[in-house]
């Protein structure tokens, strides 16, 4: 399975270029991640080079009106896809207009990176980011790290306190919530044992 990515021009920001050498460096190990750049130009003209250029792929378009996916159903795809045995998948980054009608329509998925509007050289980016985190999931290198496994908060204190050890957000607000019980449960603890309340009670 071999992962294609086509976009329209080649990088000009200066945050893109190193962004893609970057991610293309990293994801070299691999050996199956391919980026190839058709010519700029208009929206109907960059469609079409799109299209021929990814003949015979699975098609995914990258676009603001797509999907919105997390990087689980990503490497959930790609062992599909494997199993399958998928041999291309495109991802298609169209020009500053965006895709033809006619290109969606031919296309697997529809894939948006994020609710916001993205520059399609920020997009690229991104793109390269996800497939290369996708990659080392499925080699399983240490590069991802996600909630499922690890939960910023939990009411298992024995979990939380070795979670806590791992992440300065989790330790803090643990800290925190040692701090309050401290000060507050000695005292409604007495209260209760006297039988009385911490509350003043209501005359009617």
């Amino acid at each position: 399975m071999q992962f294609l990515i086509l976009a329209a021009g080649k990088p000009s920001l200066g945050y893109a270029k190193e962004g893609v050498e970057l991610y293309l460096n990293r994801l070299r190990p691999f050996g199956k991640t391919e980026l190839k750049l058709v010519r700029d130009g208009s929206s109907q003209d960059v469609s079409k080079r799109l299209l021929a250029a990814s003949e015979g792929c699975l098609r995914i378009a990258m676009d603001e009106r797509g999907e919105l996916w997390t990087t689980r159903k990503l490497v959930d795809l790609a062992k599909d896809w494997q199993m399958h045995s998928v041999r291309r998948i495109a991802f298609l980054i169209g020009a500053s207009d965006g895709h033809t009608e006619e290109l969606r329509s031919r296309c697997n998925h529809i894939l948006s990176l994020s609710k916001f509007t993205l520059q399609h050289e920020l997009a690229l980016v991104v793109l390269l980011e996800q497939l290369y985190r996708c990659h080392t999931i499925l080699a399983g290198t240490p590069y991802h790290r996600h909630w499922e496994t690890s939960p910023p908060f939990t009411a298992n204190a024995g979990k939380s306190l070795k979670a806590a050890v791992s992440n300065p957000t989790r330790k803090s607000f643990l800290k925190t919530r040692e701090a309050v019980k401290s000060k507050v449960l000695p005292a409604t603890k007495k209260e209760h044992s006297t039988g009385s309340t911490p509350f003043p009670r209501k005359k009617w």
